[in-house]
C-alpha cells in the first residue's frame, strides 16, 4: 500500500520536508507500512497445518485442546489434528470413551399424546426429559478427572452430558464455569463436573 499516492496532491508536496506536517505524515507511513508488513507475515498462521507459537495455542482453544508444558509446537498440531479427526458427537464414540458404560437418551421416553399410556414408563418432558439430553450410566461410584474430559470431548454441541453412577447420583458435565445451575435440575438438584480445560 503506498500511503503517499492516496494523499492529496496539496500535501504530497510535503515528502521529505523539515515541516511538522512532514514528520507527521511520515510517522504515519512507516506506522502503516509496519502493520502491512505484519498482516502479511501473520496469513500464514490462519492455516492449522503453518501455525505456530502462540497461534497455535489460539487453535487449540477453537478445539478444546490445551498444550501440555513444554510441548512443541509439532506435538502440539498433532494433538490438535487427532482430536478433530476423531469421531464426536455420537453414541458410539461416547461408548468408546467410557468403557463398560450404557448410554441413555431420555428423549426415548417422553410422553407422547396417541402413542404413549398415561400410566406408563414415558415422562412428561422437561429439563432431563427433553431432546438434547444424553446420560452416560456407568456401573461403578467413581468418576475420574480424566472420564470427565474424554467425556467432553466427544461430546456434541449443545448436548447436556450427564453422568448417573450406579447409586442413583446424577451429574452434569461442562467445561463452562459460567454455567447456569438455575436451570438444571430434574427430580433433585443436579451436581456439575468440570473439565479441566474450563473455558
Amino acid at each position: 500500500m503506498n500511503f503517499w499516492k492516496n494523499l492529496h496532491p496539496l500535501l504530497r508536496r510535503e515528502i521529505g520536508g523539515d515541516t511538522t506536517n512532514s514528520a507527521v505524515l511520515e510517522t504515519i507511513a512507516h506506522v502503516l507500512e509496519e502493520a502491512e508488513g505484519d498482516t502479511k507475515g501473520k496469513k500464514t498462521q490462519l492455516s492449522l497445518s503453518y501455525a505456530t507459537g502462540h497461534y497455535l495455542d489460539v487453535w487449540g482453544l477453537w478445539f478444546n485442546t490445551v498444550r501440555k508444558n513444554n510441548e512443541s509446537d509439532k506435538d502440539f498440531l498433532g494433538r490438535i489434528v487427532g482430536t478433530v479427526e476423531k469421531p464426536s458427537g455420537t453414541i458410539p464414540s461416547i461408548v468408546d470413551e467410557a468403557q463398560g458404560a450404557s448410554v441413555y437418551e431420555p428423549w426415548r421416553d417422553i410422553f407422547t399424546l396417541n402413542a404413549s399410556k398415561l400410566n406408563g414408563e414415558d415422562h412428561l418432558g422437561g429439563d432431563y426429559f427433553r431432546y438434547g439430553v444424553v446420560d452416560v450410566q456407568l456401573p461403578s461410584d467413581v468418576v475420574s478427572q480424566s472420564l470427565v474430559d474424554r467425556l467432553l470431548a466427544v461430546k456434541p454441541a449443545g448436548v447436556f452430558m450427564y453422568i448417573t453412577l450406579s447409586k442413583g447420583d446424577r451429574y452434569l458435565l461442562s467445561n463452562n464455569k459460567y454455567q447456569d445451575e438455575e436451570h438444571i435440575y430434574d427430580d433433585n438438584f443436579v451436581k456439575v463436573l468440570y473439565g479441566s480445560n474450563r473455558g
